[in-house]
């Protein structure tokens, strides 16, 4: 994934392998760091901690980091099924998600959070399960409300998890990953991918005529006056001959029908 602004589209992207490749990129060395751990060897921080004076390196571990096998499985499940989703309908946009919470999350933590550890990856499902939500609400796109429909309807559980219900969970790193990916959501709207604009709106921007190769009404209104002009000139006869015609046959059309049915109907009488 390129770390990069998208330009504002109404076309999906086209599908590619490496979008089901990409997720990988973040859970497999969640992986590699939990074996790591389990190994006996130690790592640079065993979470965050508000209290310690290394709090800030340790807000770049904590979410690299997982208590226990069922922790790790946890994260890493909703992690790729959401990065999957971000990778095709919000095209490089989720990496920008991902940093985003990284940062708002350790901070929101050291400001805010209890005088305990706290890690996971928790905290960056969070902010990518509402962003993914917020974002396709906010944009009205049929698909990308159909996103978030489908987050809701495998996560939506998710939203207990910002209460603290629970004194060995981590509400406050869910609080702020859950704040982070809905700012993200209204931060990144003008990127990506939107509902596209009907032609029966009173008002259609002119970038979006000249972004898709389209004449603006008033343009297309000039270029048929200028047609009809010249379609008046040498052949002026035929053309009025012609509409004389049309509306002598609609004529008799109209008469026509109108009589068989005033006459099939006198006959059901």
């Amino acid at each position: 994934m390129q770390l990069r602004f998208p330009k504002r589209t109404y076309v999906l992207p086209e599908f590619h392998i490496r979008m089901l490749v990409w997720p990988l990129l973040v859970v497999v060395p969640l992986w590699i760091i939990y074996y790591i751990e389990i190994q006996g060897f130690s790592m640079p921080s065993q979470g965050l901690h508000p209290d310690r004076a290394h709090r800030w390196v340790d807000g770049l571990w904590y979410p690299l980091l997982h208590a226990d096998l069922k922790h790790l499985l946890n994260n890493s499940i909703p992690t790729y099924v959401l990065i999957a989703l971000g990778a095709y309908f919000y095209r490089y946009l989720m990496p920008w998600v991902i940093f985003t919470a990284w940062i708002f999350s350790a901070w929101f933590l050291i400001i805010y959070g209890r005088p305990s550890y706290h890690l996971g990856f928790s905290g960056i499902v969070y902010s990518m399960a509402y962003f993914l939500f917020f974002s396709g609400l906010i944009r009205r796109h049929p698909r990308l409300l159909a996103v978030s429909l489908i987050v809701a309807f495998l996560y939506g559980s998710m939203v207990w998890g910002i209460f603290p219900l629970e004194e060995r969970i981590s509400w406050e790193g869910h609080l702020g990953g859950a704040i982070a990916g809905a700012l993200c959501a209204i931060a990144l709207y003008p990127f990506g991918l939107h509902r596209p604009p009907s032609y029966s709106d009173d008002e259609i921007p002119d970038w979006w005529y000249e972004a898709h190769g389209i004449p603006k009404p008033s343009e297309r209104s000039s270029s048929d006056a200028a047609e009809g002009d010249q379609g008046m000139g040498v052949g002026s006869e035929d053309h009025a001959s012609t509409l004389a015609n049309r509306k002598e046959s609609s004529y008799w059309t109209q008469t026509n029908t109108g009589y068989s049915v005033k006459r099939g109907s006198d006959r059901k009488t």
